[in-house]
């Protein structure tokens, strides 16, 4: 199976948020167990979630995403 992070930057990079954002939900979704950065990168991924429900037209989703990225890994 292909790295979900490259999957991400791929669809990102082809403008097609709706893959982006449903691979990011399931990169979100994933076990963390053993993961030592775990909050930093889930940051990173919530703020591109965050940008993906943007670009859909999601706004309510987009706040809430950019939200926890804020309460995951402060200012």
């Amino acid at each position: 199976m292909a790295d979900p992070t490259a999957v991400v930057t791929v669809a990102e990079a082809r403008r097609d948020f709706a893959a982006a954002a449903a691979t990011l939900e399931e990169i979100l979704g994933r076990n963390r167990h053993g993961e030592e950065d775990s909050g930093k990168n889930d940051r990173i991924f919530l703020i591109h979630l965050g940008a993906a429900y943007q670009q859909l037209g999601r706004y309510a989703d987009a706040a809430e995403a950019f939200g926890r990225a804020k309460a995951v890994g402060g200012d």
